[in-house]
């Protein structure tokens, strides 16, 4: 399997809005000043799982993007 479709299967039920959303908590959360230790270090993680995923779908949007101008 090639690495693009792996990013497809990956990204199949990803919804951009809600990560987008959640990650906006995660940083509303960490930047605030009632912040747990242990609490802090599992959004940060979760945060930077959502960072690679937006990050991925946003390249996948781009090069299907790119597909489509090239067969005009």
């Amino acid at each position: 399997m090639t690495k693009t479709s792996n990013t497809r299967k990956d990204l199949k039920d990803f919804d951009f809005a809600s990560a987008i959303k959640e990650l906006e908590d995660i940083t509303d959360y960490l930047e605030s000043s009632d912040v747990e230790l242990d609490k802090a270090v599992e959004k940060f993680k979760r945060g930077s799982e959502l960072a690679t995923k937006l990050k991925k779908y946003l390249q996948e949007t781009e090069n299907t993007i790119k597909s489509i101008k090239a067969d005009l």
